[in-house]
């Protein structure tokens, strides 16, 4: 009986192991979306970061509403910009420099918890 019970509990394990496997597989690091943003047109960008969005607050599971904040810093010299978006509630700041075309020529991110 004991064996029957040792068995069950292998092969849940086994289970579990393989799911989560599954899964976390396909969560795409920060990296990976950082460059495949290069090439895309910074309003793409904007769209997502500057709109508000909900977060769950840490104590009494109440929303708030927030939006990073966008730092832009224009006149390069060579005719980039370079857009800062800075998680209010994280530490984590994205990092893009966008050409006179509106492309995004270069993407990073830095932070803890980015």
């Amino acid at each position: 009986m004991c064996t029957v019970a040792i068995n069950k509990s292998i092969i849940i394990l086994i289970c579990v192991v393989c799911l989560s496997g599954c899964i976390y597989s396909q969560v795409p690091t920060r990296k990976a979306y950082m460059e495949s943003t290069i090439g895309k047109n910074i309003s793409s960008i904007k769209g997502v970061y500057v709109s508000e969005r909900s977060r769950l607050a840490e104590t009494n599971w109440t929303y708030r509403t927030y939006r990073w904040k966008e730092v832009i810093i224009s006149d390069q010299g060579d005719g980039h910009t370079i857009y800062k978006y800075i998680n209010p509630y994280r530490d984590c700041v994205l990092v893009f420099v966008v050409g006179g075309d509106g492309l995004i020529r270069d993407a990073r991110s830095a932070g803890e918890q980015c």
